[in-house]
């Protein structure tokens, strides 16, 4: 994540959300499928997400809300945790009864499905004819 969470802005901007998600999604599906063989997964992360708060949240969070921002980026934030309440149990109870390679193979199958859901991802508010969230009119 150190090596490629710097270039996850760039790479946004050049090649658009959509694409560096759904690449992202697909690096860590075949990373975590290939963990038994010592695969690093690192990287694919830090196109997701440099840190909580400042990757790929700021970047969208940035470009859909003139207003209230900040409240956005904690939801985002707080989402992350929710998340890891969810599932980090679903994960445990996984690997105690099936072992640590059933739950990589759940990880991996998850995100490869996620993927589909790259397809509705807009770059800007105006790809749907709408303006920021707070933005002044006129």
């Amino acid at each position: 994540m150190v090596l490629s969470g710097p270039f996850a802005a760039e790479l946004m901007n050049r090649f658009g959300v959509r694409q560096v998600i759904a690449g992202s999604l697909l690096l860590v599906s075949s990373a975590v499928a290939l963990v038994a063989a010592c695969v690093v997964v690192g990287s694919s992360g830090g196109l997701r997400h440099r840190d909580d708060r400042a990757g790929l949240g700021c970047h969208g969070v940035n470009r859909w809300f003139a207003a209230q921002r900040g409240v956005v980026m904690d939801v985002l934030t707080a989402s992350i945790a929710t998340g890891q309440l969810i599932f980090l149990p679903i994960l445990a109870a996984l690997v105690e009864r099936h072992g640590w390679r059933s739950a990589a193979v759940m990880i991996a199958g998850s995100a490869a499905a996620i993927v589909s859901f790259t397809l509705f991802i807009r770059e800007r508010p105006g790809d749907i004819g709408l303006a920021p969230y707070g933005a002044q009119t006129g």
